[in-house]
């Protein structure tokens, strides 16, 4: 079992690298070749909506034939990205190589966060995710400051290449891995699957929160690098930016852990979506490299804390046998979300201009706060079936740029 473990954070280490090695200054990258803001939406739209309904097949997929082969296909088409995105020079080509990425994407966490909940071992459920997540947010953390240097050195394509050379590590690692054989008595029956999806525990609840999470985190996350190189912020600083969101993540892994398996979710939930607000109100204040580092950090903490008390809710009263589809519904809901808020950013960033989309985006996380304070979903599932029960641990996931 610990060579599973010892397999599966050097998997997620070095795609979570890999590829943000390529995404983490894309945007940036799409902004310097003359390709408009509504195309840059654009760009990132199109796939994520298809991914989204795709992940719904995906999910039952995965449950029924297995998780190791999607892994595998997964990792192989992380690098096929990572090189294409080097080569490409056409908008079609950015939004076909994008589409690509989100299919890949969401055919790869899928199979491996249901693999990572298979292999988890009873009672020690929340220290081995909240390792899973420390080893992914290190790895996001460290893909900007990296990005930046290598992108101001020796070009975008080199740092393209890159990314999708750490990505290829993984698939020598992906066929080292040893999991039961698929469930054949188990019926292929989607809908079905799908039904026992919608009956768990507080799951619309959820979505909706995780949606909303979404619809501000795209915004932020596809144009604030944008806004920061067009107010004179270097590739170096912005990355540095982006790296310091993700460091904190890493330290607040553990104790963000714990306090979802000690706290109602909504205790930690609601705070989070003011974070948000407080630090989208900040961030304008001055514009220095100071003030941006600092109110990111706290946009940052508060996307923490709005999403993984959530997802704790979730994974606590998903049945193992349906982790492939539960996790898929979710994540179909997000990529869709994701989608048409890059698609609506583009077209709002290119009327308004970002700051304005930016600044009023932040509103729309004290709408959530509010809204989630009378609800007794997350006080009632929020809470672990015994306080004097402390191995019933909550389920975390590594972040992806939010995708996985």
């Amino acid at each position: 079992m610990k060579k599973q473990f010892t397999l599966a954070y050097l998997i997620n280490f070095t795609i979570v690298f890999g590829m943000g090695l390529i995404t983490s200054l894309l945007s940036v990258y799409l902004d310097s070749r003359n390709i408009s803001l509504t195309n840059i939406g654009f760009v990132f739209a199109f796939g994520a909506i298809a991914a989204g309904f795709l992940r719904i097949p995906i999910g039952a997929c995965v449950d029924y034939f297995g998780r190791k082969k999607f892994i595998i296909a997964g990792s192989i088409g992380f690098v096929v990205y990572g090189v294409g995105i080097a080569l490409a020079t056409t908008v079609p080509d950015f939004i076909a190589l994008n589409m690509l990425f989100e299919v890949v994407a969401a055919i790869f966490w899928t199979a491996f966060t249901a693999f990572y909940m298979d292999i988890l071992e009873k009672g020690l459920e929340g220290k081995q995710l909240a390792i899973r997540n420390t080893f992914g947010y290190i790895a996001t953390a460290a893909s900007p400051i990296i990005a930046g240097f290598v992108a101001s050195a020796m070009g975008f394509q080199t740092l393209f290449l890159a990314g999708a050379a750490i990505a290829a590590i993984a698939i020598p690692a992906t066929l080292a891995i040893s999991l039961p054989k698929n469930n054949k008595n188990m019926c292929f029956d989607i809908k079905k699957e799908y039904s026992d999806v919608a009956n768990i525990k507080g799951f619309h609840i959820i979505l909706i929160t995780l949606i909303a999470h979404t619809l501000i985190w795209t915004f932020w996350s596809i144009y604030m690098p944008i806004y920061l190189k067009e107010n004179g912020v270097s590739l170096t600083s912005i990355g540095l930016i982006l790296t310091s969101i993700w460091g904190v993540g890493a330290v607040l892994q553990i104790p963000l852990g714990k306090l979802i398996d000690k706290y109602p979710a909504r205790w930690i939930l609601v705070p989070g979506f003011f974070l948000i607000w407080i630090g989208g109100l900040l961030f304008f204040q001055f514009q220095n490299f100071f003030n941006y580092l600092a109110s990111r950090v706290i946009i940052g903490l508060g996307f923490d804390l709005a999403y993984w008390p959530a997802i704790g809710v979730f994974a606590r009263h998903t049945p193992k046998k349906i982790n492939g589809a539960g996790w898929a519904a979710l994540m179909a809901g997000v990529n869709i979300v994701y989608g048409i808020a890059a698609l609506a950013g583009g077209f709002l960033t290119d009327n308004f201009g970002i700051d304005l989309v930016l600044y009023t985006s932040s509103f729309l996380a004290i709408i959530a706060a509010i809204l989630l304070i009378p609800s007794k979903t997350f006080y009632e599932f929020g809470l672990p079936h015994s306080r004097h029960k402390p191995h019933q641990h909550v389920h975390h996931h590594t972040p992806h740029n939010r995708r996985i």
